[in-house]
């Protein structure tokens, strides 16, 4: 996949330089198909083929990792990897398929801080969702125990 654009070139020579914007806007998102890493891009330079932006989920849940820096397209768009060998059985199966960094091409530009906050938002959703989670399932091996005390049944 082509990760920059002719369309991207040109939004982010509009945009320009965006280092002293404590809220820059974030013009794309890369990322690893089948990994946590995610490269969102505020700057483009032609002549390096390089990014600046946010790097996030280099390290599975550890934000504290997350970083701005630079980024190599060249690089981005060089990485490859393979699905895992697959073992069913007596047979092993090595997929011949690989895959790359991709562009979310349903992005849309949004500032740092609006990202952060739907970061925050997704995160608080799956959490409370887990704890739900939780507890139903805690209420199932109560409802459990008190149809052995009482010999009826609770069916879910």
């Amino acid at each position: 996949m082509k990760l920059i654009t002719e369309e991207l070139k040109k939004r982010f020579t509009e945009i320009g330089d965006q280092s002293e914007d404590k809220n820059p806007i974030i013009v794309t998102k890369f990322f690893d198909p089948c990994g946590s890493a995610t490269w969102y891009a505020t700057e483009y330079n032609s002549e390096t083929n390089t990014c600046f932006g946010y790097v996030s989920g280099l390290v599975p849940d550890m934000p504290i990792c997350d970083e701005w820096g630079a980024f190599s397209i060249d690089e981005l768009e060089s990485a490859q990897r393979q699905f895992p060998k697959i073992i069913f059985g007596n047979q092993e199966y090595i997929p011949e398929v690989r895959y790359g960094i991709e562009r979310d091409i349903h992005f849309k530009e949004t500032r740092f801080n609006q990202l952060i906050e739907k970061q925050h938002l997704i995160k608080s959703e799956k959490n409370t969702s887990n704890k739900l989670k939780e507890r139903l399932d805690s209420l199932e091996v109560d409802s459990q125990d008190v149809s052995k005390d009482h010999g009826f049944e609770i069916e879910f």
